[in-house]
């Protein structure tokens, strides 16, 4: 089975990303630092969407849903969506804008995000429902932790499961996974590949013990990832490049794991597939590639 042959369902948030590339390290309290020299870039934003769009660079047929506003803000990311190949199922929802991420990028490649949600927030459990599809659903926690649709993520996924489709999450915030841990874990028995970061698998790994049959995949950013299911277990070490922007960097990562591990890929052959994604991610600006390969 190739990646092509396979279709993957994404579900999260839909944005347009304001990328602020600022000039030098980001100052601790930038309100009382004055003016700070910049270059500012919009595009597709959410951690979702950026999945979304490099399973479909890297060839899989991929349809994303989520929910934007009736604006010309939701009709940009809903072409966008198109051009890099990627079949948007939005619920438009009326009167609410689409979502906004500012992303503060420093001159070391790191980034601090102020997401506001919009339309994110009345996604539906009916709509994704309805639109779920294919093999595999990869799902953001964003909405989970969001509690106006923590219902429409836990329905998705017992509705893929229902599907017989495989099922991953990636937890994308360790604050959130800090301070919704307890209700955290159930969720986390009903899917089989779950991708944490450093910190959040430090703030989960104490309280969850995975399925032996679930896949756990840690990112470390420059140090590569680790990954464990059942009684196995290894790392891959990430590529060495020149860090532009870490917006998105973890998000090519699942898109790369995933696409090797869906098809039937090892799981070490995944991570590093992985790796070699994020590493294309890492050298440009933004979370989504500029086109479909």
């Amino acid at each position: 089975m190739t990646s092509a042959s396979v279709m993957f369902t994404v579900i999260g948030d839909i944005a347009r990303d304001v990328n602020v590339q600022v000039a030098g390290v980001l100052p601790h309290d930038l309100v009382m630092a004055g003016d700070t020299p910049a270059r500012i870039h919009t595009g597709l934003g959410g951690s979702a969407t950026a999945t979304a769009a490099w399973l479909a660079f890297r060839g899989s047929s991929v349809r994303l849903i989520g929910a934007r506003g009736d604006d010309e803000a939701g009709a940009a990311a809903e072409g966008d969506l198109r051009v890099l190949g990627v079949d948007p199922r939005l619920q438009v929802v009326p009167g609410a804008t689409t979502g906004t991420v500012v992303v503060l990028v420093d001159s070391t490649g790191e980034r601090s995000m102020l997401p506001d949600p919009g339309a994110n927030a009345a996604l539906s459990a009916s709509w994704c429902q309805a639109e779920i599809a294919g093999q595999h659903l990869h799902v953001s926690a964003y909405p989970w932790f969001r509690e106006a649709t923590r219902h429409t993520i836990e329905c998705a996924i017992e509705s893929a499961r229902g599907r017989g489709m495989t099922v991953s999450i990636d937890l994308n915030s360790h604050s959130l996974v800090h301070e919704y841990v307890t209700p955290l874990v159930g969720l986390l028995d009903l899917v089989d590949v779950v991708f944490a970061n450093t910190d959040e698998w430090r703030a989960l790994s104490d309280q969850w013990s995975p399925p032996t049959d679930c896949f756990v995949v840690v990112k470390r950013g420059a140090a590569g990832a680790q990954w464990s299911t059942g009684d196995q277990s290894g790392s891959s070490p990430a590529l060495p490049v020149t860090l532009v922007d870490s917006t998105g960097t973890g998000d090519a990562f699942a898109a790369g794991f995933l696409s090797t591990w869906v098809t039937g890929g090892s799981g070490a052959d995944a991570v590093a597939a992985g790796n070699e994604l994020a590493a294309v991610c890492a050298t440009r600006v933004g979370p989504a590639p500029e086109h479909r390969a």
